[in-house]
């Protein structure tokens, strides 16, 4: 088994940092005002200004880089939330770069730096952006694919970026003040804060909403990011003095809250379809290591399966040989030779031979539809009525003619659950040793049998029938007998449309046309001798293609 690796950035089995986190901002605030007059003496302006300014290229980066994964991964995940989310982030944190160049005491700016009036614009700009973004991300789904590209959103950011560092450069009329020097934070900053923590306290909720919901532990660390960004700003609404400690810790909150929701991001979109990726070819490495076992496994069992398979098929096929006929009925008037190449182990051809009466022999040739297990089901079906037939009549001391035995074949078929699309083809015969007359009828025979008589003239025996299928209710089947009187040295030849349909490499079939052409060839051979020439006839044309027919032939030797 592999073990998917779990290990990174978030570890989805623990809500402990998050927690921690939320914990360490709670005590932070509380213990502002105590560390107030400490921290400025040990640090003074400029190390305050060097700190302040660490702090802001901290956040600056974490929001880039919570773009840079939102853009890179557009083009594959193609999530309108990630990179509006991201790009909102980078114009925050380009508003941010500019917060951080104007603020009192920096180099100029394009203006002189003499008030922190613009530099709190930006921050209060920046903050409502990053904000908005946070909503955007609590409320936006994460199945909505984008169209456009990735670019236009960052043009977008840029082009915002900008506009608000021109109004409140050169045109700082148009916007109400947010720091008043020697006042401290005006009205309008003050609710602008609050404005932008009940924002983020309702996208807090509705995370922690979908995290009792989901138990996703990333959902859990964006709310906890989303607390550290509300104390932040509290922090933000109560200092006096820019350079004071609620102020420093403000900035300390609002890096850890940012990334934080960098894990979030690298996490969701880069993180965890990594994981899943090496997971994959960890996967697909193992599968390779152990594929040779696999395979040799796996034939292994296959060929034991086809080995139970042939040896049942060989069984089945020793049951179908068992009920034809191992030796024919001995007789001073007639004999008997067969020709039987199954195309599979189980044939769908099948004949008997048998003695009605001390006067009278009984023969057939049959070919059932398909191959296989299913026709030789279907020639066992037929043994068995013809079977059961023959002794009901040894009982009532009678002999059914072919067209009564045909015809209780077709009744007993159609009484069957066989499918429709299944069917019967048989010629049957009764010889009459001491009349010499043949009696037969047809049931759908496909092929006309051939009588060779004693001067080696061949000709066909004209049949008609119906064949035993499933058709009962809508044609009643009506068979005929037919007679002909044979003399001693004449031959019957009966066969399935195997022989006729075999095909050689160039696809040409055997033809009936080729068949007679080696029986009047050899028409003074003997019936054994005969078979025996049309088989190597057959062998040479098919070459080393197996048949795709049963083929069946029977010689019927009169004496």
């Amino acid at each position: 088994m592999i073990r998917r690796k779990t290990s990174g950035i978030i570890n989805n089995n623990s809500i402990f940092a998050p927690t921690a986190a939320i914990l360490f901002s709670i005590l932070l605030m509380a213990a502002a005002p105590v560390f107030d007059d400490y921290l400025m003496s040990i640090m003074g302006t400029s190390g305050f200004l060097s700190w302040h300014n660490l702090l802001e290229i901290a956040g600056v980066i974490a929001c880039f880089a919570i773009f840079l994964v939102s853009f890179y991964t557009y083009k594959q995940e193609r999530s309108v939330k990630a990179i509006v989310v991201g790009s909102l982030l980078m114009a925050s944190g380009i508003i941010d770069i500019f917060h951080l160049l104007s603020y009192k005491g920096m180099p100029d700016l394009f203006i002189p730096n003499l008030t922190a009036n613009r530099a709190t614009t930006f921050w209060i700009a920046a903050r409502l952006i990053s904000t908005a973004a946070y909503m955007a991300s609590a409320i936006m789904q994460n199945d909505t694919k984008g169209k456009v590209s990735g670019y236009w959103f960052t043009v977008a950011a840029i082009a915002v970026s900008l506009g608000i560092f021109v109004v409140a450069t050169y045109y700082p009329e148009l916007l109400p003040a947010m720091y008043i020097e020697g006042v401290g934070l005006s009205y309008e900053k003050r609710l602008f804060e609050y404005i932008i923590i009940a924002v983020a306290a309702a996208a807090a909720i509705i995370y922690f909403h979908k995290y009792r919901k989901t138990k996703n532990q990333i959902l859990y660390v964006m709310f906890a990011a989303l607390i550290l960004s509300m104390i932040s700003e509290f922090a933000f609404t109560i200092y006096v003095d820019v350079y004071g400690t609620y102020n420093f810790f403000g900035h300390i909150l609002k890096c850890i809250s940012l990334f934080m929701i960098f894990s979030v991001t690298f996490a969701k979109y880069v993180q965890t379809p990594y994981t899943a990726l090496t997971a994959a070819q960890d996967e697909l490495r193992d599968y390779a290591d152990n594929l040779d076992k696999l395979v040799e496994k796996r034939t292994s069992e296959l060929k034991m399966i086809n080995n139970m398979l042939i040896e049942d098929l060989d069984y089945a096929r020793d049951i179908q040989k068992s009920m034809m006929p191992s030796f024919f009925p001995n007789s001073l008037h007639i004999g008997f030779k067969v020709l039987y190449m199954p195309a599979k182990r189980l044939s769908g051809d099948f004949y008997d031979v048998y003695w009605l009466d001390e006067d009278h022999i009984g023969f057939y040739i049959c070919d059932v539809s398909g191959h296989g297990v299913p026709a030789a089901m279907l020639t066992v079906f037929l043994k068995q009525c013809i079977d059961s037939f023959i002794e009901a009549d040894r009982i009532k001391e009678t002999i059914s003619s072919p067209s009564e035995m045909l015809s209780q074949v077709y009744d007993a078929f159609n009484n069957t659950n066989f499918r429709d699309e299944v069917y019967i083809v048989l010629i049957y015969f009764i010889y009459d040793t001491r009349s010499k007359k043949l009696v037969f009828s047809s049931a759908g025979m496909n092929e006309e049998p051939l009588y060779l008589d004693g001067q080696g003239r061949l000709r066909d025996i004209d049949i008609k029938g119906f064949p035993i299928c499933k058709l009962r209710d809508v044609y009643a089947a009506d068979y005929e007998d037919m007679e002909m009187t044979v003399y001693p040295g004449d031959k019957l030849f009966i066969y399935t449309d195997g022989i006729i349909e075999l095909r050689n490499e160039k696809k040409q079939q055997y033809s009936s046309e080729r068949l007679k052409q080696i029986i009047s060839k050899n028409s003074q051979m003997d019936s054994e001798h005969l078979i025996s020439a049309i088989r190597m006839d057959l062998r040479i044309y098919e070459g080393d293609r197996d048949p795709e027919d049963d083929i069946t032939m029977m010689c019927v030797d009169f004496k």
